[in-house]
């Protein structure tokens, strides 16, 4: 039990997701990992013992919403997810998306909050609006030009058209892009019927886009969940309508958790035309909910949980546990796993500078973090020496996240702004 309790800890602290640590009884911050330190700029120190409203970062109304995360995790047992921009110390805004959940740590009633940093998708679903609108922009001006200058047009035919292609690229790039994500996407018209479905959400559905195509979303919602749905759609949150959380029927009768992040699209007179959204399954979050109360196994269970992969190794690179996720990127069980040394499971031309990464990572008893490339994909490994109690170090947790959507999509913002901004020479020089 108390080594449990220490890899726990040791998890909580490496782990690289923000952890805070909240003591519901004394209604005060208790703690915050490293990670948290880094991505909100502040000490445990500035933390610690302090109340929601003593925090700088946060505003009068994040307090308060804070307290409200709390409020509901005390009476649900979990909370989320929840949407913060904050400022921080150095002047930069981030946007963190957090969860909540409640657990009993040496006596006493502990509020966890894990926060992830989402800065980057906000960035990119704004970008591709922006995109989206600047298109929409360009399509009216042509229009403007036909009907005051065909003559002009008509000459500059060529020109056209080679701007008719680009556009057309960038329409295939995003349809690319967006058929692709992990996660579920789709657009709606203003009564929530499907005009749009990626292959990842009829998947998760179990439905075919033809069969979405003729449903709207309430058609999909279980029937205790339509009436907290239809006023999640109501309350506004700027231009859109916020995130929240659902439950969703597939084909097969089963019932899958999920996140929906919608956002309103608006025609040229700034009225309501169209609606799309992420949707993400959360089934796993759920279950992993569940498995943090069975004490036996909370430390595989979390493990297991994890949307990044997750693997334990003696000092020598010997697998001890691994989570499924981390047996799905080397092509193996993770029971298979465990005894054989991690080299052997991942041979490559970089097996000296990983396993350089892993001899200074524990020689100096300190958290390396770095990025690699393990079968075409990009991930940014997090390696964390566990320290017995003498000091010697051990153990080796890693983890791996999968940061090739994030690259790729970089790629695509990047390619998109030199295609508009090629666009945009040329119909100035064309002027």
């Amino acid at each position: 039990l108390e080594r449990s309790e220490r890899q726990l800890r040791t998890l909580i602290e490496k782990a690289p997701d923000a952890y805070i640590l909240f003591d519901a009884e004394e209604n005060v911050f208790s703690e915050i990992n490293a990670y948290a330190e880094a991505l909100f700029l502040l000490t445990n120190e500035e933390v610690e013992g302090k109340t929601v409203h003593q925090i700088d970062i946060l505003s009068p109304e994040q307090a308060d919403i804070a307290e409200f995360i709390i409020r509901e995790t005390i009476r649900d047992g979990f909370a989320g997810p929840y949407e913060f921009e904050l400022i921080r110390k150095d002047g930069k805004t981030i946007v963190v998306e957090v969860y909540a959940s409640l657990a009993v740590i040496q006596a006493r009633t502990i509020l966890i909050g894990t926060a992830r940093d989402v800065t980057w998708r906000r960035n990119a679903e704004q970008a591709l609006i922006r995109s989206k609108d600047d298109l929409e922009q360009r399509v009216r001006t042509k229009t403007a030009h036909v009907i005051k200058a065909s003559e002009r047009l008509r000459k500059e035919i060529s020109s056209h058209k080679q701007t008719e292609n680009v556009l057309r690229k960038t329409e295939e790039q995003s349809r690319i892009l967006i058929q692709k994500m992990n996660d579920g996407f789709a657009v709606f018209d203003r009564h929530m019927v499907f005009t749009y479905a990626n292959d990842r959400l009829c998947r998760m559905l179990g439905r075919s886009a033809n069969w979405l195509l003729e449903h709207s979303l309430f058609d999909l919602v279980a029937p205790e969940e339509v009436e907290a749905l239809r006023a999640s759609l109501e309350r506004p949150r700027n231009d859109g309508h916020g995130i929240f959380e659902t439950v969703l029927i597939r084909d097969d009768s089963t019932r899958i958790h999920a996140i929906v992040s919608p956002e309103t699209l608006l025609d040229s007179q700034g009225n309501p035309e169209s609606l799309f959204s992420v949707i993400t399954d959360i089934s796993r979050i759920k279950t992993m909910e569940n498995a943090i109360r069975e004490s036996e196994e909370m430390t595989r269970s979390l493990i297991n949980a994890s949307r990044d992969s997750v693997v334990m190794l003696d000092r020598h690179g010997t697998v001890l546990m691994a989570n499924d996720t981390m047996a799905r990127l080397l092509n193996t069980a993770s029971g298979d796993m465990k005894g054989k040394n991690i080299f052997s499971l991942i041979r490559s031309t970089r097996t000296p500078v990983r396993r350089l990464k892993l001899k200074e990572a524990v020689d100096k008893n300190e958290p390396l973090i770095y990025e690699d490339r393990i079968g075409g994909r990009y991930y940014v490994l997090h390696i964390y020496p566990i320290a017995e109690r003498d000091g010697n170090v051990e153990r080796i947790a890693v983890f791996a996240r999968d940061v090739t959507d994030l690259r790729i999509a970089e790629q695509h913002i990047h390619s998109l702004s030199q295609e508009l901004i090629k666009i945009q020479e040329t119909e100035r020089h064309r002027i």
